[in-house]
């Protein structure tokens, strides 16, 4: 059954399934809104736009990704220009499990555009339970992702309690050596880098560590099931399209961060810099200037903040943090069709 308010099971479907059939089903499910954290669907209906892929995964395995060359800004300044079918294709999930089975999943752009541009950005959830146990455990100190930049001074402060305000406790620490931010009771967004190498292949040390401050953990430290991110990122590198979820195994704290489409102003930037003493969490602001597809920004960063939120003053994700140059920092921007395709994930994989 379909958890949006329409009561739908596979007896009420034909026998032969046409491809209007289908359309119906999408067009349906596309524009009710969901309920976003419910538990996992497994209804025959919804997986209707899953589709197998025959291969099995290639994961680079226990990677530290210290090697990983990201694409610098002199790279990353692409066409902003595609026609509808490349930004459908581009917008594409590819999805693997922890087993190595891997999934695609699309959603037209025709269907994307028709999402109003003053659709409500998802609340963040603030039922913060302090866990009555606490767990601490030792990781291998991981270098991250290349090139991350400090533009002149060094603004960035320690977040010296990780555990009592927003935005600091829903972020945590990737063991790939990279930063992400749930969005969901196990749902983490971070950058698509932190998951897949650009070239078609996966990382499979993508479990997450929320709040982590130093060799303290005040929640365990979850496994990751499914990793998902974009057709453009995965197969092509591209980073206009640098974003993607992985959902966990276990609820991380039982709180997240909301997230919707750009807006200017002031925003912050905080994540595990590994040039910092092990595991401890830094912070920095500042404005942010927005293209087609990327924001921009002098924020100080560094490696192992890869992936991180690009949070606004109200505490909700504007877009995910990716690559440096000596001149500027940047990252992958939520438009509204990376908004709409985020829910679109969420819905579908979890």
């Amino acid at each position: 059954m379909i958890n949006n308010g329409y009561s739908m099971t596979m007896e009420t479907l034909p026998g032969k399934i046409s491809p209007r059939d289908i359309l119906f089903v999408l067009i349906v499910y596309i524009f009710t809104p969901p309920n976003l954290y419910a538990t996992p669907n497994n209804s025959k209906v919804l997986s209707l736009p899953i589709q197998p892929l025959q291969a099995t995964a290639d994961f680079i395995y226990d990677m530290k990704v210290e090697n990983r060359t990201v694409n610098t800004i002199s790279d990353v300044e692409q066409s902003n220009t595609y026609t509808d079918e490349e930004l459908a294709h581009a917008l594409t999930a590819i999805a693997v499990s922890k087993n190595g089975d891997q999934f695609s999943s699309s959603i037209s752009i025709s269907q994307l555009k028709q999402f109003s541009p003053t659709m409500a950005i998802e609340q963040y959830s603030n039922d913060f339970n302090h866990p009555l146990a606490h767990y601490a455990e030792i990781l291998d100190i991981e270098n991250a992702i290349k090139p991350m930049i400090v533009m002149g001074s060094d603004n960035r402060k320690q977040v010296t309690n990780t555990v009592v305000s927003s935005p600091f406790w829903h972020i945590g620490k990737l063991d790939i050596g990279c930063t992400g931010t749930l969005i969901g009771n196990n749902v983490v967004i971070t950058a698509g880098h932190c998951i897949s190498n650009g070239d078609g292949i996966w990382y499979n040390n993508l479990d997450f560590t929320v709040a982590q401050n130093g060799t303290y953990i005040p929640w365990k430290k979850c496994a990751w099931k499914t990793a998902i991110t974009t057709e453009a990122w995965h197969r092509n590198s591209d980073s206009n399209f640098d974003y993607g979820l992985i959902i966990l195994d276990c609820i991380a704290n039982g709180g997240w961060l909301g997230f919707g489409p750009f807006v200017s102003g002031e925003h912050s930037i905080t994540g595990y810099a590994s040039e910092k003493p092990y595991a401890t969490m830094w912070t920095d602001e500042g404005p942010v200037t927005s293209t087609t597809y990327r924001l921009c920004y002098q924020i100080d960063t560094s490696n192992g903040v890869s992936g991180s939120a690009i949070v606004d003053s109200q505490h909700y994700i504007r877009g995910v943090h990716t690559t440096g140059s000596s001149s500027r920092n940047c990252g992958t921007k939520i438009t509204y069709e990376v908004y709409s395709t985020i829910h679109y994930w969420m819905d579908l994989y979890q």
